[in-house]
């Protein structure tokens, strides 16, 4: 019987994080102004993010939003760092 390998949960979010990372990076310029989209299944619960993949993006976040459905919200996504993760502040 092969050996189990345990994944983190940790490891698990980064290589989600750079699989949308790089197939955002591939998306023509078109959709710049829009917001780019992923639906995320958490404990049997769909949601849809809003993917923060620029600068501008992560520093505007959900500033300026009159509302935000319960099933949505964003997630930032920040270039490969090493050391990972990487310290980032919000506020």
């Amino acid at each position: 019987m092969p050996p189990q390998r345990r994944v983190s949960l940790k490891a698990l979010l980064v290589v989600l994080f750079m699989m949308l990372f790089f197939s955002a990076a591939g998306c023509s310029n078109e959709l710049k102004d829009k917001a780019l989209t992923e639906d995320v299944l958490l404990q049997g619960r769909m949601f849809t993010m809003e993917l923060a993949l620029t600068n501008e993006q992560r520093a505007t976040g959900l500033m300026g939003r009159e509302s935000l459905a319960d099933d949505q919200g964003m997630l930032f996504v920040f270039p490969d760092t090493k050391p990972f993760p990487a310290e980032v502040s919000f506020w």
